[in-house]
């Protein structure tokens, strides 16, 4: 019987996880805005930024709240 198979789970279902945070860039792409407004949105607060080294990463979490919450900048 092969059914031992079925359960076991995809070897790339771990490899294709949801990035947690995204780069100044990209995030303004995903919005639609600049990187100015993108800044601005981090000033204010709305968004969630993260410092590694040199590199400011936007958490997709807030990004997907700020879509949500429908905010006028």
């Amino acid at each position: 019987s092969r059914s031992h198979l079925a359960t076991r789970p995809r070897p790339d279902a771990y490899t294709h996880m949801e990035p947690l945070a995204i780069s100044i860039n990209e995030t303004a792409k995903a919005l639609g805005v600049g990187r100015s407004s993108v800044y601005a949105l981090i000033k204010s607060g709305s968004l969630d930024a993260i410092k590694i080294g040199r590199r400011t990463l936007l958490t997709t979490e807030s990004i997907k709240r700020l879509a949500q919450s429908r905010t006028v900048i």
